[in-house]
């Protein structure tokens, strides 16, 4: 099984215009059946009119919230979930930012990888403007400058706070969005194959805090061939891959070993395991070293 995944590595692509253009809620918290009616109500409030066609999922894990940052249709999606910044307790201990979603995965680098049509992203949880933030720092946005960030500094609650993101979302998108396209100009690539084992564990590929592919459970072997972009890569001063176990789909199952080759790259990525090829590490992560 053969499939290919062209990348938002810095990578711009040309945007085509759907018939159907989204306004996309997404949840991933415990919520009583009352909180999730009223959450639904505002949105459509907000959007009825737009012209969006309006989308919502709760219960939201890494498979689905990869799916959706990577559809073109999207044009605003806002995400609800715990989150946090980084914290320094005393010397030597300290606690990294994250974006939780309600099975415990950290998908914070989920959001670095924006499509060329997404005009409005927002974050309801606390603290996680930061994140927003060093990702543009970095450049994971320069290729979008349409893209209009939202999220918190500090502490928020739920209704405030989606309150608050909706009505930045109304101010900064125009009225003429819906059938606008985007051109792009699609620079030279790397083209990195991955092959995985018949295997019943999820999760997903990382690159330099990009999510470069997910890997969902399959009967039989699939080659998976995905392109990195050239100037991206040589810029990397750690273009180590990690796999990382989605904890949604997974929790039983190891992960298996992958193969990553690539005919255009000379060096190889390496499993960083013991001789015997034990994988270094836990069972929910797995680092595959690039051999410079």
């Amino acid at each position: 099984m053969k499939v290919l995944w062209t990348l938002a590595l810095i990578l711009s692509f040309t945007s085509f215009t759907y018939a159907s253009e989204n306004a996309v809620l997404l949840t991933s918290l415990k919520l009583s059946k009352g909180k999730i009616a009223r959450l639904e109500k505002t949105f459509h409030k907000t959007f009825d009119n737009s012209g969006l066609d309006i989308v919502i999922h709760h219960d939201v894990g890494p498979a689905l919230l990869n799916s959706v940052m990577r559809d073109e249709q999207n044009k605003v999606i806002i995400w609800i979930s715990h989150s946090a910044a980084t914290k320094t307790y005393h010397a030597g201990i300290s606690a990294t930012e994250i974006i939780l979603d309600k099975h415990g995965n950290d998908v914070k680098r989920f959001f670095s990888t924006p499509t060329a049509s997404l005009r409005f992203l927002g974050i309801v949880g606390c603290q996680a403007a930061g994140i927003l933030e060093n990702f543009r720092a970095k450049g994971y946005y320069d290729n979008y400058p349409q893209l209009e960030l939202m999220s918190f500094t500090n502490k928020t609650k739920l209704f405030s706070g989606l309150a608050k993101v909706l009505k930045r979302a109304t101010q900064v998108l125009p009225t003429s969005m819906v059938g606008t396209a985007n051109a792009y100009y699609a620079p030279s690539s790397y083209k990195l194959t991955i092959t995985t084992p018949p295997t019943a564990a999820s999760g997903w590929l990382e690159l330099d805090e990009k999510v470069l592919v997910y890997v969902g459970p399959s009967n039989v072997r699939q080659d998976i061939v995905i392109e990195i972009d050239e100037n991206y890569f040589h810029q990397l001063t750690n273009r180590n891959i990690r796999y990382v176990k989605d904890l949604e789909h997974s929790t039983d199952s190891s992960l298996g070993p992958l193969s990553l080759t690539s005919n255009d790259l000379q060096n190889a990525w390496k499993l960083f395991s013991k001789p015997n090829s034990t994988p270094i590490g836990t069972n929910n992560q797995h680092l595959y070293i690039f051999r410079e």
